[in-house]
């Protein structure tokens, strides 16, 4: 069997929060990705079976637009180095019939999702080995058996003690 990674459930120090979270709370967090967060801390967080992999579009934003011409034929050429949307050469788009102009891509990403709790649970449940016996402890079988009746009746219970009382401190 393999061994379950658990590197996901480990704590680290939050600068958001103040205090130490498990790894795998920081993909819930607000100011995610943070930058207490290393290359390392996100390949984990990628690899845990912990988490879910959505795969997902997200816009990217250009730094110019990027202009295509669709022609009457139905075909798409990238407009020329020469093409100013600001003064455009009406002779040269004669035979276009389109100018499309492209200002955010869609670029496909991962997004990384916890797993509910009971799902986490039930692959720790899964992946925990049952304890096994002591080698060098007999079993409980053999140590009835080897054991002789005892005459003896149960030793009596301990007296039970009183619950200790909690010290206050005194308000003045």
């Amino acid at each position: 069997m393999e061994q379950l990674d658990t590197r996901a459930l480990r704590f680290m120090p939050c600068p958001e929060r103040m205090c130490s979270i498990p790894l795998l709370s920081c993909l819930e967090c607000r100011s995610m990705p943070c930058p207490a967060l290393k290359a390392e801390h996100l390949e984990i967080l990628s690899s845990s079976p912990f988490v879910n992999r959505i795969p997902v579009l997200k816009p990217r934003a250009t730094e110019s637009a990027m202009y295509v011409f669709r022609h009457s034929d139905g075909t798409l050429t990238d407009a020329p180095e020469s093409f100013d949307p600001e003064k455009p050469s009406f002779e040269e788009l004669a035979d276009i019939d389109e100018i499309l102009c492209i200002s955010r891509v869609l670029v496909k990403q991962l997004r990384l999702v916890p797993k509910p709790r009971e799902e986490r649970a039930a692959i720790m449940k899964e992946n925990t080995r049952p304890a096994e016996p002591m080698p060098d402890a007999p079993s409980e079988a053999s140590a009835e058996a080897a054991a002789p009746e005892a005459s003896d009746p149960a030793p009596a219970a301990a007296p039970a003690e009183e619950p200790t009382k909690r010290r206050t401190r005194s308000r003045a």
